[in-house]
């Protein structure tokens, strides 16, 4: 797992002798739920491209839950999580249901907390998830309910943006912009979010005065940015110039011909499909149908 997470170099010496090993001792061992487990994870991060091992594997850890105290369940959940996320990211968006109905299990359970805690990061992935899925009522019961799991340093920050971004997601732009009005958010990572979302908005409302100066306080801002990786940095910054050159397109829509805005808007789809990287490239080509 460490191979496919870091790029490291280990070698797993005696690795196939020990699966020899146990395929010898198949009938023995398949008494002992927990070595099935593990090696059922072990295939599912191996033979990753195959989906069988994970649903097998999902539905022997549910069978064997009681086996298993809660540090060791969290990280067989996080092998489930991670494989999870690879197959989303390589184009499985159904997987998206499966990564939530993991966390909510985990949530049920008490399986995802250390010390009491519920790590940000992880807050804001069930929230994200949650909220792709249209599971608006859900998610904010969610944000509501574990927030108090949050540590405080964590709190403000996580909560304001995850209710900005359920806001925005269901078309209610005058609330996500209310939720991030006089904020200052301590962590870069989400004061760039926060700004993506403001511009979405900001544009959906036809706010273009607002719009433009946001552009162009957000292009400082990353500019500045100690925190933000270079890729995300680039990838915010190429959103920026193609929102604001969707905006100035459609400004210009009652004094074009159809076929010269017809033009226009599929010269810039082309322009946005050619840059790379660019954040909210879905977005971008929607607004532009």
């Amino acid at each position: 797992n460490r191979n496919n997470t870091t790029k490291a170099k280990y070698k797993c010496h005696f690795f196939e002798s020990l699966l020899q090993e146990f395929s010898h001792q198949h009938e023995l061992l398949q008494q002992q739920p927990v070595l099935q487990i593990y090696h059922k994870t072990l295939l599912m991060i191996s033979e990753h491209e195959r989906t069988d091992h994970y649903y097998q594997l999902k539905t022997l850890i549910k069978q064997n839950h009681a086996l298993f105290p809660q540090e060791e369940l969290r990280i067989l959940y996080t092998y489930l999580i991670n494989y999870i996320i690879k197959r989303i990211n390589s184009g499985q968006i159904p997987f998206r249901e499966e990564l939530l109905e993991s966390y909510k299990s985990m949530l049920r359970d008490d399986i995802i907390f250390k010390n009491g805690y519920l790590s940000h990061w992880t807050f804001k992935n069930i929230a994200t998830v949650s909220i792709r899925l249209k599971e608006f009522e859900w998610t904010e019961s969610f944000i509501h309910d574990y927030q108090k799991n949050l540590l405080p340093e964590d709190r403000e920050n996580a909560v304001t943006f995850n209710l900005a971004a359920l806001y925005y997601a269901k078309n209610d732009y005058s609330s996500a912009l209310q939720q991030l009005h006089n904020v200052n958010f301590t962590d870069d990572s989400y004061h760039l979010g926060a700004k993506v979302i403001q511009i979405k908005s900001y544009f959906e409302l036809e706010e273009t005065e607002a719009l433009l100066a946001l552009i162009e306080a957000s292009k400082k801002f990353i500019s500045r940015s100690n925190q933000l990786s270079d890729y995300l940095k680039t990838a915010t910054i190429n959103f920026a110039k193609m929102t604001k050159k969707a905006q100035q397109l459609i400004a210009k829509k009652d004094t074009l011909t159809k076929a010269a805005f017809g033009k226009k808007r599929m010269d810039l789809l082309d322009q946005i499909a050619a840059l790379k990287p660019i954040s909210n490239k879905d977005w971008l080509e929607g607004v532009l149908q």
